[in-house]
C-alpha cells in the first residue's frame, strides 16, 4: 500500500501578524493559521485550522507519511473519526488514539489514516511548552502520541467540546488561546528557559520546584 508524504505545520513563512489568512493545503484542505497572543509566545510558535471538503472521499483506506519536525504539537480534531495511526504500510488495523492528542517531539515518520476528510485545531509548541501546558517533561511525551485525556483528565473533552461549539476558524483560534492561557501557571515571570530546565529536571525536583 502506498502512502501520501506530508510534514507537520511547521509556520515557514508565517508572519507575526494576528489576522490569518486561508491558505490551501493539499488537495480539498484549507488551513488558517496565525501567530498566538502575546502571553503565549513564549511556549506556542503558531496556532492553525484545518478543515477539508465533507465531500472528499478517497477510495479504500489511504495513509499518509508524515515527517519528522523535531517539535512537539497539540492537535484536537473536531471531526468525528479520530486519529488513527498504523505501525507500518502492512498494517491494516491500526490503533486508535483518541480526538485531542499531544504528538511530542520525534525523529521518525510515522503513518496516519486520511480516509475521510478531517476538521482540527492545532498548535506547534517551543520548548518549556510541556511543563507549562501538561506538567509533564518533554521527554516523557517525545517519539509517542499522547492522549490529551492522559494529561488533562476531562478537560480535555470540555475542551474539544468548546472548539466544536466556536464556530468558524477564526473563532476556534481565539477559544484555542483562551483554553491554553487558561493553563498557564499562575505567577509572573516565567521565563521559557525556567519552564525548559524544570520540564527536563527529575520528577521530585520537578515537583518541589511547582
Amino acid at each position: 500500500m502506498r502512502a501520501l508524504v506530508s510534514t507537520a505545520t511547521t509556520g515557514s513563512g508565517i508572519g507575526e501578524a494576528r489576522r490569518g489568512a486561508p491558505r490551501r493545503g493539499g488537495v480539498g484542505r484549507v488551513v488558517v493559521t496565525r501567530a498566538p497572543i502575546p502571553a503565549l509566545r513564549p511556549f506556542v510558535k503558531l496556532l492553525w485550522a484545518s478543515d477539508e471538503d465533507p465531500t472528499r472521499l478517497l477510495k479504500g483506506p489511504a495513509r499518509e507519511l508524515v515527517l519528522p519536525t523535531g517539535a512537539m504539537h497539540l492537535v484536537v480534531r473536531l471531526s468525528d473519526h479520530p486519529l488513527r495511526l498504523y505501525e507500518h504500510l502492512d498494517d491494516q488495523v491500526g490503533h486508535i488514539v483518541g480526538h485531542a492528542v499531544v504528538g511530542g517531539a520525534r525523529a521518525g515518520a510515522y503513518l496516519r489514516d486520511v480516509s475521510g476528510p478531517a476538521r482540527s485545531v492545532g498548535a506547534q509548541l517551543l520548548p518549556g511548552a510541556a511543563f507549562v501546558l501538561f506538567g509533564a517533561r518533554a521527554d516523557e511525551l517525545a517519539g509517542r502520541h499522547t492522549p490529551l485525556e492522559d494529561l488533562w483528565g476531562r478537560s480535555a473533552d470540555e475542551a474539544r467540546e468548546r472548539l466544536i461549539a466556536a464556530g468558524p476558524a477564526g473563532r476556534q483560534l481565539d477559544v484555542f488561546e483562551s483554553l491554553l492561557a487558561a493553563r498557564m501557571p499562575r505567577v509572573h515571570g516565567l521565563h521559557p528557559a525556567v519552564a525548559h530546565a524544570l520540564e527536563r529536571s527529575p520528577p521530585r525536583t520537578r515537583c518541589a520546584a511547582w
